[in-house]
């Protein structure tokens, strides 16, 4: 119910397109909208089959008009036979024809645009040999051209079929596929069927329907419908009801082929299809409350406060605008849940409290400018987490304190200009985690004493000038961590006196280190003591060292060590 001037009233979603809104209305507990194979001729009537085709309940279900003239022969005109071998009678309001030719019978010119749905019918009356066929040609004689639909029948019946022109038809043709045979028709019928339909012609890729409740149950590795979006797209509201969660979500939907059922097939938040509303233009707080109560009605769960496995539900979902406060307190892996979600501009404060793994959990969000106070302190993976978020200038000081895993956890977050002291007390891999952070003109004093790897950590931090005395104690390979720090020109004393490992080939290429700080660097290696195992060292860019790094130089090439520095030493 929804309340209005007058009281409560009922609710219903087809007042959501009373004002010719542009949008969609999948229904599965609507058995008549649902059909096994995509051309409509087959209707889904049990559990356990395929959907092929689910309309639109957005416009109703409303019929066009009648497009074809004389379709009960009540009179002999309108229909011509198709040239070059037809005998067509229309007599006693049924035609007749007799072919002497391959794909020959009865036509009628017609101007049907692309794009357009259709529900065409016909009964065949009688047929002495070979297929019918009920086709669309671009072409004005029945004959000749592309054929945007066509419908089969080899036995009398009643026949219907719905049908997306996928061009212009310039006539509509009943005609037997041999020579020599005679065919009799009657009741043809063409109307326009409005509304953004949603189809899958390969067999193995449709849902199947479900019941208990009705529901469009998905694979999850290829399973969904398609709907072309109009011109102009859809710019509003999705309401969205699964066996595992209902929620709505504001979308912009550009024109052209959309997924029902996620992306490419694989990524739902859910399992099945309960209901679906898409409308452009906002729906209200009020409108969207209803919508969701009258999916959860008909058999969607409520919210997704049971689900612990969140991974890959909202992946690639670059449509949606905004997100909703879903309930997600039982959530335990959050990996890839809203991975390359670019639309997103805000994130809400969900409660992540349970999440161990966040591992590409909002990687490619490029438009989030900010991001919230989330409650981490459980987060063991945070490898790529934010990676690619392009948009972020802040990001806050969340719990890390369990995280192990910190691998392009920010990569290529190249607006942010400073970065929180974090608790990474725990981290081990911290390989290409700053990778590209080029506002960064700081960065802080973390705590990276259990961190082992460090590859390309801080590379391209272009905006770096110095950089703090982190524990690098138990670091075994630096390979370009601090690669393309082109601005970087201080460098800390004593920082890898304690490392494990001797790697850090090309760590310092294309810098800018002063003659005191690639100093700095030397010394402290030949204090690590390093003799075994990986020993490469080089420097590019920036200052050559002095007769102290020099002889530091020295030691390290007695060790075994290859050495290259500024200057060529």
């Amino acid at each position: 119910m929804m309340q209005s001037g007058g009281g409560a009233v009922p609710f219903s979603i087809a007042d959501l397109f009373a004002s010719s809104e542009q949008g969609a209305w999948y229904g599965p507990s609507d058995l008549s909208t649902l059909f096994q194979v995509s051309d409509g001729t087959t209707p889904v009537t049990t559990a356990g089959q395929p959907v092929g085709l689910m309309l639109d309940k957005s416009k109703g279900l409303v019929r066009g008009p009648e497009l074809v003239t004389n379709g009960d022969f009540a009179t002999d005109t309108d229909w011509l036979g198709i040239a070059g071998g037809t005998n067509l009678t229309i007599a006693g309001g049924q035609a007749t024809f007799t072919t002497s030719a391959h794909f020959r019978g009865a036509f009628q010119i017609v101007d049907y645009a692309a794009g357009t749905w259709l529900e065409i019918m016909f009964d065949l009356v009688s047929v002495s040999a070979g297929n019918v066929q009920f086709v669309g040609k671009t072409a004005n004689d029945g004959l000749s051209g592309g054929t945007p639909f066509s419908l089969s029948a080899s036995s009398s019946g009643s026949y219907k079929a719905i049908v997306l022109l996928s061009g212009n038809v310039g006539s509509i043709a009943i005609r037997n596929t041999d020579s020599g045979s005679t065919t009799v028709i009657d009741n043809v019928s063409v109307r326009e069927l409005l509304g953004n339909h949603a189809t899958q012609a390969t067999a193995a890729a449709r849902p199947t329907y479900q019941t208990g409740p009705a529901r469009a149950t998905l694979d999850k590795v290829d399973d969904r419908l398609s709907v072309t979006v109009p011109a102009g797209g859809f710019t509003g509201t999705m309401v969205l009801a699964t066996d595992q969660g209902t929620a709505s979500y504001g979308v912009t939907i550009p024109e052209g082929a959309y997924d029902i059922g996620g992306r490419g097939g694989q990524y739902f938040p859910g399992d099945a299809i309960v209901g679906q509303v898409i409308r452009n233009g906002a729906l209200s707080a009020g409108e969207a409350a209803a919508t969701e109560a009258y999916f959860v009605e008909n058999g969607a769960t409520a919210g997704y406060g049971s689900v612990t496995d969140f991974n890959s539900y909202w992946r690639e979902w670059s449509e949606i605008t905004s997100f909703p406060l879903i309930d997600t307190s039982a959530g335990i892996d959050f990996a890839r849940a809203w991975q390359a979600c670019s639309g997103l501009t805000s994130f809400p404060l969900i409660d992540t409290s349970s999440g161990t793994e966040f591992n590409v959990a909002w990687r490619g969000c490029t438009s989030l400018t900010s991001f919230p106070l989330i409650d981490t302190s459980s987060g063991t993976n945070f490898q790529q987490a934010w990676g690619n978020c392009t948009g972020l200038t802040s990001f806050p000081l969340i719990d890390t304190s369990a995280g192990d895993n910190f691998g392009s956890a920010w990569r290529d977050c190249s607006s942010l200009t400073s970065f929180p002291l974090i608790d990474t007390s725990s981290g081990t891999d911290f390989a290409i985690a700053w990778y590209n952070c080029s506002s960064l003109t700081s960065f802080p004093l973390i705590d990276t004493s259990a961190g082992t790897d460090f590859e390309s950590a801080w590379r391209d931090c272009s905006s770096l000038t110095s950089f703090p005395p982190i524990d690098t104690s138990s670091g075994t390979n630096f390979f370009l961590a601090w690669r393309g720090c082109t601005s970087l020109t201080s460098f800390p004393a004593n920082i890898f006196d304690n490392v494990k490992g001797g790697n850090f080939n090309r760590a310092f290429a294309n810098t800018a280190l002063t003659q005191t700080s690639i100093d700095n660097i030397l010394v402290s290696l030949v204090a690590s003591g390093i003799s075994a195992g990986t020993r490469v060292f080089d420097q590019s860019g920036g200052s050559a060292p002095s007769a102290t790094g020099e002889a530091a130089i020295d030691t390290l090439r007695s060790r075994g060590w290859t050495v290259t520095v500024t200057g060529g030493y």
